[in-house]
């Protein structure tokens, strides 16, 4: 498993690949671990393979570990991705309805007419381990992002101010 905090690959929450982020698919995040914040659940979008409609979230993206893809370096963040998926999408349902997290590793499975199907595992105990390990590193980047970049020596001695409001607590 790659180190996701081996390089200073994450310099903030922010998207770290630009414009790509709209043209990622489930299948890129294959073998991740992903941790999701979905915004919106789009409903009845016409499919181009037939005459069905489908759903798709619409989330922000950290890929947390796993190796790197030719679209997006890891960690990073991406901004904005829909996915959409049978299995997938529901996944994102009750985490849209509470404004939570969801934490996963994307997998692929056969699916219906020969294409694959994805969803995130289950995450595991040390899944959440590596979450909690991202979490604290970006609270430390972000931190460090806040103070000035010549602290006074009088300043240098007041403890830094406590971020509030974090949305990545259990």
């Amino acid at each position: 498993m790659t180190d996701p905090f081996a390089t200073d690959a994450v310099d903030s929450m922010e998207n770290t690949q630009g414009a790509s982020s709209e043209f990622l698919k489930a299948e890129d995040f294959v073998g991740r671990l992903l941790f999701i914040r979905p915004f919106n659940i789009l409903e009845g979008l016409k499919s181009n393979l037939n005459d069905g409609t489908y759903s798709a979230v619409e989330a922000d993206v950290h890929v947390i570990d796993g190796e790197a893809h030719a679209k997006y370096d890891v960690p990073s963040v991406q901004d904005a991705v829909r996915l959409n998926g049978g299995a997938l999408v529901p996944q994102f349902k009750a985490a849209l309805r509470s404004g939570g997290w969801v934490l996963g590793r994307m997998i692929s499975f056969p699916g219906k007419g020969g294409r694959d199907g994805y969803k995130l595992a289950e995450p595991t105990e040390a899944d959440w381990k590596l979450r909690d390990q991202y979490v604290a590193h970006v609270k430390a980047q972000r931190a460090g992002a806040a103070r000035p970049a010549e602290t006074p020596k009088a300043e240098a001695a007041k403890p830094a101010a406590k971020a509030g409001g974090n949305p990545f607590n259990r």
